[in-house]
Formats: C-alpha cells, structure tokens, sequence
C-alpha cells in the first residue's frame, strides 16, 4: 500500500492545484482513511494536509475539516499513549487546532489537551523538585485552558516560591517581572480575597516597599571624548556595589543598565573598558530610587575629584605633566621648556603654552578652587594641612624638594584624598587665571608671613601667606589686583626681574570639568 506522499498532489506548473477546494478535501479524505487503516504515514500526509491548506486559494472550510480531523486523531492517539517523548508533536498538532480549526467546539477542546499535557508536565518537574519548570509548565497550562482552577493555584504557590528564590540571589527586578507574570494568572482565575492572591499582592508592595532603583547618568561624554590618548569607557562597564550597612551584596550590573537593589547606603566601584581606571564614591539607594553620575569616560592618568564644599565633581590629572607627554605637543608647537628626563615633571614652561598644551590635549588648566579642591578635598579648604593629612612633611616621603624636578609619579604618601601626587614641592602649578600654586623643589618654606609696609583696610599690618592655598600673582595679574591685595602680596609675587628664575620652577597639571 502507497504511503501518502507530495508527489500525489496534482499541481500545474505554476503551483495552482488542478481541481478544486472540494476536490481536495476529497483526494486528502481518502488518503486520511488508508493511513489510519494502516496507522503509518501520519507525519507525511499531515505536512501535505499543511501544504495544500498553504497553497489552495481560498480553501474555504473543506481542506481545513479534514485536515482537523487527522491532526485531532493522531494528536489524541499519541495522547493517550502517555509517551513523554510525543509530548511536543502533541503540543504541535493541539496548538494548530486551537489557532486554527474550523470548528470552535474542537478549538476549545485542542485548547483544554494542551492544557493537561502542561498540567502532567508540571506535576512530573514539581515531584522532581524543578519549580521553576513546574512553575512554566502551570502557566502554559492556564493560558490555555482559563477555564480550570488547579493551574492557577499551583501558579501561584511555586511562583511565590521562586519570587522568594529570586530575592535570595538580590535579583529584584527579576523577582517583580515574575511577580507581575504570576499575577497577571492568578488575579484572573483566583478571587481577590483567595490567600494566594492576597499574599502575591502583599509580596510586591514589600519588595517595591524595601528596594529603590540604581540608575546611573553618564556625563561629559562629548567633552571626554575629544582628550587624546587611551580611556576607561564606563558606558560599556560594570557597577559592583557593596553595601555599608553589611547586607547582602547585590550581584554586579553593566553600568549602562538601571537595577533594583536593596534600600541601603553602598560603596559603588564602576569599571570599564580600555583602560585602568576606576570609579569610586558611596551613594544611597531610597525605596524612591536615584541617579548616579558617572564619567562617560575617564582619560588615562586622570582622576575623579568628587563634588564638595559646594563646589562639583571634575577629573584632574593624577600627576604633574611630564616631560615625555609634552614632548608631542612642544614638536608641534614650538614651546619650550627647561627639559630633563622623561619621567620628571616638566617645568620651565610659559603660562600660555600650558594653556596651549591643555587645549591640546583636550583639557584644560584648574582655577584656584579645583586645585585645592583636588589637594584638599574642598575649594580653599583651611585642613588638613597637608594634602596627604595632618603629619608633618617629609622631604623624599611626602614632598619633592631639590635642585631639580622630580618624577611626577614619585611620593606616593604624599597623594591627597583624591590620590592627585605631589601637589606639596616639586614644581610650582600654573593656575587657569596665570597664577601658580603648590610650592616647588626650590623651596622647604610653605608659609611665609609678612609685615605689611601699610595697613589694609582692616587695620591687618601683617599676611601669612601658604603657599599650598594662596596663589603667587606674575606681573600680567598683579597688576589687576585691588589695592589690598597689592599691599598684601607685595613681597609675595613673581616681578619682572625675576620671571625667568620663576619659570624654571613651574610646571602644571590639567584638569576637565564635568558639569
């Protein structure tokens, strides 16, 4: 006996059928009857039933009537066989005649099988301990039969289960996205008052109740990106977090995406790709949710400088720039210096070619305020003393001080809070407005007081001068200063006769500002 194949088909050359509708029906009717008088060849003859269901224009209800009749009876036949490796050809031929049978009666019934082969399925991974199989299959098993009333309270009990699961592992916004699944299910099928509801609703109001969300707004990337050299990109990197209080650590994220954490204070440390850099600062997370500004980018040999006293956040260079990452920029330019090894801090240099260099290199130099902001933690901050704390400094420990520049890498114990090096000796720093700071090898002298050689306004007939927080004035700006800072700084500022000998001990660091 022939097995129903394509080749039966009577098709034209341009693939339209030769009879009709009807005529179909009829030819798959027949070849229906010897493969269920056979019981072989049942996958052949329902791919051609598709096909010609596919092909046949307009094929009306006759093609689809016998085709629902074979896929019925073979889908009930490998049903009843229990056989779990049937379960999915099962599934295929229930799933068709929901979608698509002509009767409606069968469309209800090919519903409520896909249903029970769901329901077995769940029961099986549950006995098994897979809950979160088990959980699946009863979902599946509801949305196709909505009508039965077990599914939706094994719905409800493992998915409580495996949202419970999911708050374990810190995975919040896991845990509300299957809460909001389970829910959808339950609300429909359960009443409001039944104990599976109200304990799902109870579950969501705690979790949004003891959580808040963890955004991060990257900043400055069109201004970062156009500083030359490598970077640490953060907008492809990561956030681990961990919690100041001593909870659970949430697991890390891509920093580029929102999570739901815990309401808590955390230490958030954000690393990123292409370079060494990190990111570092604490941040409280409230039910209410917040934001957190992050550099888009972080230039190599560059730090982050937190917001305070007031005043924002910005990045500065770690170190002094060195004669070897001014060498570029002097051959392209012509600027000078008074040279030395490449690992030094340059020095030497014009207040207008380290206004050029920064330019340059897509920076720009610090005002008053940034420099000791990055040396002190806060704009003009009277303490601590010292940019590294209050202990007295040490020549070779904490400070650079000599008969020439020092490796600007140097002196590590030196670093302030913002681990910036040498901002106490080494070279002078040239300020965005031509004044320097920061005292330079020549010199162990960082106050100095004066007697004025008149009163200021104030009656003051004395100044003392630090020179790790007041500015030395050339002669371009002190002649812009009001009379009581000429009083003032009178003995304390780079004259004329002296611009050369002053040049030869100031260099500068960069800095880029962010908001």
């Amino acid at each position: 006996m022939l097995v129903p194949s394509l080749a039966l088909v009577p098709c034209l050359a341009d693939g339209a059928f030769a009879g009709t509708p009807e005529d179909e029906a009829q030819r798959l009717d027949d070849l229906l009857y010897f493969v269920t008088e056979l019981d072989q060849g049942w996958d052949p003859l329902l791919a051609e039933m598709a096909q010609t269901v596919a092909a046949v224009p307009a094929p009306g209800t006759a093609v689809r009537t016998v085709r629902d009749r074979a896929a019925w009876s073979r889908a009930e036949t490998l049903f009843a066989a229990g056989d779990a490796s049937h379960e999915e050809r099962c599934l295929e031929l229930y799933d068709l005649l929901a979608a698509d049978a002509v009767d409606a009666d069968r469309k209800r019934d090919a519903s409520r099988r896909g249903a029970d082969i769901y329901i077995r399925r769940g029961d099986s991974m549950e006995k098994a301990g897979n809950e979160e199989g088990a959980l699946d299959a009863f979902m599946k098993a509801v949305d196709r039969a909505p009508e039965y009333e077990e599914p939706y309270r094994k719905v409800g009990e493992l998915g409580l289960s495996q949202v419970a699961v999911k708050e374990q592992a810190q995975d919040f916004d896991g845990a509300l996205a299957l809460l909001g699944e389970v829910r959808q299910r339950i609300d429909a099928g359960l009443a409001a008052v039944h104990p599976t509801v109200v304990a799902a609703k109870a579950r969501g109001e705690a979790i949004l109740s003891s959580t808040g969300v963890l955004t991060v707004r990257f900043i400055a990337a069109e201004r970062l990106a156009r500083v030359k050299g490598q970077r640490t990109d953060f907008r492809t990197g990561t956030l681990t977090l961990a919690p100041l209080d001593g909870g659970a650590t949430p697991p890390q994220v891509d920093a580029a995406s929102g999570r739901r954490v815990r309401a808590a204070r955390y230490r958030c440390t954000a690393r990123g790709a292409g370079g060494s850099a990190t990111f570092e600062r604490e941040v409280d997370v409230p039910s209410s949710g917040t934001s957190m500004a992050l550099p888009a980018l972080i230039p190599e040999g560059m730090v982050y400088v937190p917001a305070g006293g007031g005043a924002p956040a910005f990045l500065c260079d770690r170190t002094e720039v060195s004669n070897a990452a001014y060498q570029p920029f002097a051959a392209s330019s012509g600027a000078s210096s008074a040279g030395g090894s490449p690992g030094d801090a340059v020095a030497g240099v014009a207040h207008t070619d380290a206004r050029r260099y920064a330019t340059w290199a897509g920076k720009e130099l610090p005002t008053l305020d940034q420099w000791t902001h990055a040396a002190f933690g806060a704009p003009r901050a009277t303490s601590p003393r010292w940019p590294w704390g209050e202990t007295d400094k040490q020549d070779g420990v904490h400070v650079h001080a000599g008969s020439s520049p020092g490796p600007v890498d140097a002196y590590p114990a030196g670093a302030s809070r913002a681990d910036c090096l040498n901002m106490a000796g080494n070279v002078h720093e040239w300020l965005s407005n031509g004044f320097f700071i920061g005292g330079s090898y020549g010199t162990n002298s960082f106050t100095v007081t004066f007697g004025l050689s008149q009163p200021l306004s104030d009656g003051s007939t004395e100044w003392t001068a630090d020179v790790l927080r007041d500015r030395i004035p050339t002669p371009e700006v002190w002649d812009t200063l009001s009379i009581d800072d000429k009083i003032r700084r009178e003995a304390y500022r780079m004259k004329p006769e002296e611009v050369d000998a002053f040049t030869q001990q100031i260099g500068f660091r960069c800095v880029i500002s962010l908001e």
